[in-house]
């Protein structure tokens, strides 16, 4: 073995380490890989193509959150002071943020907030481009100021700004990890 390989096997053992603690996953190394050439050699593709062990791990231990605010059909024009709210069960950290719609809006750039307590959690606010239904696509994605959510915190809603010809339907998501 060399350092290249100690690296990817401390990698592994780091990964295992915490699937364990997050997942409840109870695997152990020499059983899994050590007996496993093939597993070692796919690991060793994978980080050598630069993936990350810790994001993955971040990816298994997040759960993805839908809050449907407007019906398909229902424009924004109508829902400018409509919003949501979604009570938080257990404390939780907020990782990234985002919206869709089922039709595109055009002209102008829909702007939607996440608030807790009134205040938002959002430094940036999540953004819809004109002609776009999702705002992975934004020119300007949103940045969370505040990620950490107590247990029993009300978020709520907002549509701050509609586009000109306006867009029907909106999904908020949230990834969490609680």
């Amino acid at each position: 073995m060399n350092d290249q390989d100690d690296y990817r096997i401390r990698l592994i053992e780091k990964y295992l380490r915490l699937l364990k603690r997050n997942l409840g996953i109870n695997i152990d190394f020499e059983d899994t890989f050590v007996k496993k050439v093939d597993t070692v050699n796919v690991l060793s593709d994978i980080t050598s193509a630069g993936a990350d062990i810790e994001d993955a791990v971040d990816k298994a231990g997040s759960h993805h959150i839908e809050i449907r605010l407007l019906a398909a059909a229902t424009d924004h024009t109508v829902a400018t002071t409509v919003g949501g709210e979604f009570r938080v069960p257990e404390a939780m950290t907020i990782s990234d943020v985002g919206a869709y719609v089922d039709t595109a809006g055009v002209t102008g750039t829909a702007t939607f907030d996440i608030n807790e307590a009134g205040t938002s959690i959002l430094s940036t606010k999540i953004t819809i481009d004109t002609t776009e239904k999702s705002s992975k696509t934004a020119a300007t994605l949103p940045v969370i100021s505040d990620s950490a959510i107590a247990a029993d915190a009300i978020l709520t809603f907002d549509i701050d700004v509609i586009q000109t010809t306006p867009a029907a339907g909106l999904v908020i998501w949230m990834k969490i990890v609680v």
